[in-house]
């Protein structure tokens, strides 16, 4: 089982699949292991951030034993016997993340390394949320995947993509772009709503795709976006 990162879309089943595959390992970050063995600070820092009716939706993940871990420091190769891939360490969306490549068959399971992907709003969007994001990590490690050399793309928020550098150009650029966005908006004294009106807007303009016809989920994410921006803002200036 390989949780790419720790957040509760990506890992917070982990715990329950495990119990149902006596034999299995779980493949992870080594900042992110910590987590996954003991989930009461996740869950604590996901509910400060969304609210406990997120994470009641969610559900609450359940610990992992440590002895059923397997730690990836910035590289590990691992054979699955007629298949291989490497997980590589992708900072930046969160320090606990990784990605897989599947040499062989040239894919690239890009995990929040690049940006929403939604088919009814066809434009990259940023995902940048609280409390972890770092633009600059975000840079490097979409330059680090670029040079990987792959013809498919897994986007987690979501579909099967061919356009591999130009996904992760655009995360690159668009997200320095938002940061920009949101610092003068800051400055100026905007607040959360504010800033998420400014860049759903920007994402309405560029899509083609009305506001009001946005799905939910797209409207949630560029709010987390924004937040997580702000956040680190807030952090570093």
């Amino acid at each position: 089982i390989v949780p790419t990162h720790v957040h509760l879309d990506h890992a917070g089943g982990a715990g329950e699949l495990i119990r149902h595959m006596p034999r299995a390992k779980v493949i992870a970050q080594e900042r992110g292991v910590p987590h996954l063995v003991d989930p009461g600070r996740l869950i604590q820092s996901a509910t400060a951030v969304f609210g406990e009716a997120t994470i009641d939706a969610y559900g609450r993940p359940t610990g992992i034993d440590k002895e059923r871990m397997l730690a990836v420091g910035e590289e590990l190769h691992v054979d699955l016997g007629g298949l291989s891939f490497t997980a590589l360490h992708s900072p930046g969306h969160a320090p606990h993340q990784i990605s897989i490549y599947v040499a062989e068959r040239k894919v690239l399971i890009a995990a929040d390394a690049v940006g929403a992907v939604y088919p009814t709003v066809p434009v990259v969007m940023p995902v940048t949320p609280p409390p972890s994001f770092d633009p600059e990590e975000l840079g490097r490690t979409t330059d680090r995947l670029a040079q990987l050399d792959a013809e498919i793309l897994l986007a987690p928020h979501f579909g099967v993509r061919t356009d591999v550098e130009q996904v992760l150009e655009l995360t690159k650029r668009k997200t320095h772009e938002w940061v920009a966005i949101v610092r003068s908006l800051r400055q100026s004294g905007s607040l959360l709503d504010d800033v998420a009106a400014a860049l759903r807007k920007q994402v309405s303009e560029e899509s083609g795709v009305s506001e009001k016809d946005f799905p939910t989920y797209a409207d949630v994410s560029i709010r987390i976006s924004a937040m997580g921006i702000l956040h680190y803002l807030e952090k570093n200036q």
